[in-house]
């Protein structure tokens, strides 16, 4: 399974400008990081998925989770404190009512507003049901 993140990256204030910083030793920021997630690749219909995300922040501040199902159906935000490991993880369910392949999206945001995505595939298909014709059975 391949997951893809992206970054984003705001400092800036309404006016466009960078915010002031309380002192100028002070490091900046950074977007927290997901470092695996781990999901179902193949789902049937109806059947509920568990998807498992690992993220931190690297000034090990609370990450606040969101999840774009990829079927218009978006899941609550979560949010999750600091522990003193760096590595955080969520934990999301879904089911699927169609067949199809779906991008799912995860976003994390720190508390400073930044934020990166990441996103796995998922193939839902329809559950397939074997019948069996017994002929010439006496009872």
């Amino acid at each position: 399974m391949s997951a893809q993140s992206s970054q984003t990256d705001d400092d800036s204030d309404e006016d466009g400008d960078e915010d002031n910083k309380a002192s100028s030793n002070a490091r900046p920021n950074q977007a927290p990081s997901v470092i695996g997630i781990t999901a179902p690749t193949v789902l049937n219909i109806g059947q509920t998925g568990t998807w498992k995300v690992n993220a931190y922040d690297p000034e090990n501040g609370s990450l606040s989770y969101s999840v774009d199902w990829g079927n218009e159906v978006a899941a609550g935000l979560k949010s999750l404190q600091a522990e003193p490991i760096f590595v955080q993880t969520a934990e999301f369910e879904h089911a699927y009512a169609a067949a199809g392949t779906y991008k799912v999206r995860f976003t994390v945001r720190d508390e400073a507003g930044k934020t990166t995505d990441s996103s796995v595939t998922v193939r839902v298909r329809k559950l397939q049901t074997e019948s069996v014709e017994i002929r010439g059975l006496e009872v």
